[in-house]
């Protein structure tokens, strides 16, 4: 393949100055199709992108595997932790050295349990602040001008559609 960017690079410059002699797609399409090898480099991306997605996939899956298995852990981890408490209040001790290591119960302050939202006075509520980019959208597609807002330059997007 060579330097795929050098490839793409030349074949911009061919259909540019194409381009400017003729407004011919098929002919330009042509002429790139038989002085460059880009639509080689478009199939093997193609094939690379296809590679990396079986990739990612088996990734994903393997992750969602471990993933399985680390919650398994942590709840077993958790059970052992509540036995082991269990068995620490059996002793009536609040600290016991074993040779493992030092176990100790601490006695925690009692925490809030709010039961009903609707009840509860607007003092006690935080309200968060954020841009709603759908109101900013609306109004600048309605002709407004929004302080604080530019519009982007946009671009390109690339979509890769396989059977």
């Amino acid at each position: 393949m060579g330097n795929i960017v050098d490839h793409i690079a030349i074949a911009n410059r061919i259909r540019e100055e194409l381009a400017q002699l003729t407004d011919d797609q098929e002919t330009i399409r042509d002429t790139l199709e038989g002085e460059t090898d880009i639509f080689g480099i478009l199939d093997w991306l193609l094939g690379k992108i296809g590679d990396e997605d079986g990739f990612a996939a088996a990734v994903e899956e393997r992750i969602d595997g471990l993933q399985a298995r680390l919650n398994a852990s942590k709840g077993r981890r958790d059970r052992l932790r509540s036995l082991l408490q269990s068995a620490v209040e059996a002793t009536g001790e609040k600290s016991l050295r074993r040779p493992e290591a030092t176990v100790s119960l601490t006695s925690l302050k009692p925490g809030i349990a709010v039961i009903d939202e609707t009840v509860l006075p607007e003092r006690f509520f935080k309200v968060e602040r954020r841009v709603d980019r759908s109101a900013v959208n609306a109004a600048i597609r309605d002709g407004e001008v929004v302080p604080g807002v530019v519009m982007g330059n946009g671009g390109t997007s690339l979509t890769v559609r396989r059977k």
